[in-house]
């Protein structure tokens, strides 16, 4: 009896060791098993995208675009020129003379590159006796090149008429003129630039049924309108 009773607790531990064995093995195979049988993700189940930032959509992009963007340059409708104005004149008393004064140029654009504009001129001449007065007024079109660039090369054709009056003659005597010319304009800052005209051609119709052709210039500022 004692000997079954002794071999029962010297088989004991090296059962009990065998078990623990044997529920680690069952277990991990368990889990391998349960690890295997996962289903896999199916084909027609929807991926999650990062969201990607457009920059040039939006309140932001379109705000940001509208900083970075160059402004916009647009042609002025409209302008006005202060000139001082330099008019060479042929032999007057044996010599020849010239006039100076002032020039007031208002003009406005129908398009870019055409316009209309007017000139008001007051000459004078003082190296001889009588000295001698004239006031110019005029009108025609005006072509514009190049409106958006900084410097605006334009050319103009006018029809009017010139005042002359002297101190020894109180009577007013007009007479027709037409003239025409090219010019430039250069821009200085937005709205005000310089003004010049470097070659003017003068023709005027005398009471004598006679063409006297002169030659003026004239230099300035300008301010230009923007709508």
């Amino acid at each position: 009896m004692y000997k079954i009773c002794l071999a029962l607790i010297l088989t004991s531990p090296a059962a009990l060791f065998a078990q623990g064995f044997t529920d680690v093995d069952s277990s991990s195979s368990t889990s391998g098993a349960a690890a295997t049988s996962a289903p896999a993700p199916s084909q027609d189940a929807p991926t999650t995208v990062p969201a990607t930032t457009d920059s040039s959509s939006g309140f932001g992009g379109r705000y940001f675009g509208y900083l970075l963007a160059k402004p916009e340059k647009k042609a002025p409708v409209g302008s006005f020129a202060a000139t001082f104005t330099y008019e060479g004149l042929g032999d007057i008393a044996g010599h020849p003379r010239t006039l100076l004064g002032w020039t007031a140029t208002p003009e406005i654009n129908f398009t870019k590159h055409l316009g209309l504009q007017a000139d008001f001129t007051s000459l004078y001449v003082r190296s001889i006796y009588p000295g001698q007065t004239r006031f110019l007024m005029a009108a025609g079109p005006r072509i514009n090149l190049a409106p958006r660039s900084k410097v605006t090369p334009f050319i103009f054709m006018e029809g009017g008429e010139v005042r002359l009056s002297t101190k020894a003659n109180p009577t007013k005597d007009w007479n027709p003129v037409a003239k025409g010319g090219i010019g430039f304009d250069y821009k200085i800052a937005h709205g005000f630039g310089f003004e010049l005209i470097p070659g003017e051609y003068i023709a005027q119709y005398n009471s004598n049924d006679t063409w006297t052709h002169n030659f003026s210039a004239r230099a300035g500022v300008v301010f230009n309108f923007f709508r």
